[in-house]
């Protein structure tokens, strides 16, 4: 895949435009696709219209594909950093809290024993990797 992102790294980000913030914009996908279930609906188990879930999907992607820009914007632009890495791998640990729910919103698990397995389990690797 990596043509797409060249073309979208190209095409889509402006070379004047901070890494930081291409990382700051994926996060605010996931926020955004998160607040779309959550405050409607705690137990993770009630139907909502299709045009959520199309749009956790698109969010979804474009979270993956600014998460993977944000790097190549700064090799591009000659501004990586300590800081700027560290803000990215944040940005991570705080998306791969929030899009837990998402999955299990869309299969309407709710709160259960393969909820719990699933949390711990993405939680667990996202933190050992």
């Amino acid at each position: 895949m990596t043509p797409f992102f060249e073309w979208c790294l190209d095409k889509l980000v402006p070379t004047w435009m901070a890494p930081n913030l291409v990382t700051l914009l994926g996060l605010a996908m996931v926020v955004i696709t998160t607040l779309t279930y959550l405050p409607f609906d705690l137990t993770m188990a009630e139907e909502f219209p299709a045009w959520k879930y199309f749009f956790s999907a698109f969010a979804v992607f474009a979270y993956l594909t600014l998460d993977i820009l944000d790097g190549k914007q700064a090799r591009k632009t000659g501004s990586s950093s300590p800081l700027g890495q560290m803000f990215d791998h944040g940005c991570d640990a705080w998306s791969s809290q929030l899009l837990v729910f998402v999955p299990t919103q869309i299969m309407k698990v709710g709160y259960c024993v393969e909820f719990l397995v699933y949390y711990v389990s993405l939680i667990a690797l996202f933190y050992s990797a």
